[in-house]
């Protein structure tokens, strides 16, 4: 049990007693750290992985064939071990990023991960990697989010996250592997890095949103605040047609349309993509029937990827509640581009 020394003591002395009793007990998560920009201009994220000495810069390409890619010796996917990076305090392994088929090779790596293991307690686990990450970012809240600990610091689209599982909040039936070969992850502090890197628009995109056509049509598309597009990072497998909405978002957030001739497609919904015409394959709507779901469809469009060994990649425009509630924009945008549609197979929404 932590006593006045231990975990509990320290998050007393970071946040006070009341505070302390509440991050460890509470059912709603704790907000973000939100950081500054530095004097400088820099992100105070991208600062510390410098320091730390990730490679958030550089292509995929070029870190996979440095480092290698190699299973994950306890969970078994692919990852690249950055094994010149500086670890934290009670690293298990090397810093790594996961890789599979679906990322880009000329785009840089934008997640990273490391497990800290100090001793048999989640809780001290995380408030010790938490204190040794706050010497460069400052305290950020921790709190329970269901059945974990976390805390985060969130610098843009940047993002350093903490998480562990603090045993007692846990089912005791559940059997984990991973745990069977290295019982040290069963309380160890997961690290988790999102570099937030948005491809910046180019000179010819830039005349192609000058220049922005809207589509006239009757569905609403899919979209959330300007100020959580600002600071949502993509996911990696987005990153080929996301683009940085800075300077965009009134004009584009909710909007689709294309360049004045027709050279892309535009749409901003939780991202602005902009994905031009010759790598578009064609469009589709996923048709789901109401069963124990409600139904709906969903629009997507392919494209062309860089990623070796994949076909296409789709990405989702928008959404409707009906199930051919998208059948016509798709077809609208078949036209417009000269492209095939597809509309899937009924499908019930188990």
């Amino acid at each position: 049990m932590a006593t006045a020394r231990g975990p509990i003591g320290f998050l007393k002395k970071l946040f006070g007693a009341s505070e302390a009793v509440a991050a460890a007990r509470r059912d709603d998560p704790p907000e973000p750290k939100r950081l500054a920009m530095l004097p400088t201009g820099e992100n105070p994220i991208h600062v510390l992985l410098d320091t730390l000495g990730l490679p958030w810069r550089a292509p995929r390409r070029e870190i996979e064939q440095r480092f290698g890619v190699r299973p994950h010796p306890h969970y078994g996917y692919e990852i690249v071990p950055i094994e010149s990076a500086a670890p934290l305090p009670g690293f298990l392994l090397p810093w790594s990023a996961r890789a599979f088929d679906r990322l880009t090779p000329e785009l840089p790596i934008t997640e990273f991960e490391g497990t800290a293991w100090l001793m048999s307690d989640a809780r001290a686990n995380l408030v010790q990697t938490h204190a040794e990450l706050a010497r460069h970012l400052g305290p950020a809240p921790i709190g329970q989010r269901y059945n974990t600990l976390i805390c985060e610091w969130r610098a843009g689209t940047a993002s350093l996250s903490l998480i562990a599982w603090p045993p007692e909040w846990q089912a005791q039936n559940l059997a984990n592997a991973a745990h069977d070969a290295e019982p040290r992850l069963i309380t160890a502090c997961f690290i988790r890095v999102q570099t937030g890197f948005r491809v910046p628009v180019s000179e010819v995109e830039a005349a192609w949103l000058d220049g922005f056509c809207p589509i006239d049509t009757d569905v609403t598309i899919d979209t959330v605040s300007a100020d959580r597009i600002l600071e949502l990072a993509p996911s990696e497998t987005q990153l080929e047609y996301v683009r940085d909405p800075t300077g965009y978002l009134p004009k584009f957030r909710g909007k689709l349309g294309h360049a004045p001739g027709r050279e892309a497609l535009i749409f901003c919904n939780q991202q602005l993509f902009v994905i031009p015409a010759h790598d578009i394959l064609g469009f589709e709507v996923a048709r789901l029937l109401p069963a124990k779901g409600s139904g709906g469809s969903q629009l997507y469009v392919r494209c062309r990827t860089t990623s070796p060994g994949v076909s296409h990649k789709p990405y989702s425009i928008t959404s409707d509640g009906a199930p051919d509630g998208l059948n016509a924009l798709a077809q609208q945008l078949g036209d417009l581009f000269g492209k095939p549609v597809e509309l899937g197979p009924y499908e019930y929404d188990a």
